[in-house]
This record gives structure tokens, sequence and C-alpha cells, in this order.
């Protein structure tokens, strides 16, 4: 996982909307920073689609894209 990749939460629970793919309604972020320094798995700090940035253990996250 590294910095500019989307990601999202693995226990996040897509939303019920007829006619959408589920996919495109879970929460996703981008990754900020990868803090692998001090905790094990590395922290990862997000910012979500909804505007908030959070930090999360990396074992918590699924990456949908990697950045090139």
């Amino acid at each position: 996982m590294k910095v500019g990749d989307l990601v999202t939460d693995i226990d996040s629970k897509p939303l019920n909307a007829p006619g959408r793919p589920h996919e495109l309604l879970r929460s996703t972020g981008i990754v900020l920073a990868v803090i692998d320094d001090v905790e094990i798995p590395p922290l990862i700090e997000i910012l979500w689609n909804n505007g908030y940035i959070s930090k999360v253990y990396a074992d918590e996250l699924e990456v949908l894209n990697e950045r090139r």
C-alpha cells in the first residue's frame, strides 16, 4: 500500500441502491501517508470520500486501485 492508492475499509458494507454497482457505494479513500516506522501493521492516513481524514491499520483496508 502506498500514497495515492484508492482503498476501502474491508468492514464497510455496500449501500442498497437499485441499479447502482455496489462497489461504487462503499466508503472509499485515497492514501495520504503510510506510517510504518512505529506500528505493525502500518498505520495508513486516508482522505475518505466524505471529506474526513482518519488513520486506519493496513490490515483493515483493501486496495481497489494502485497508483501507477
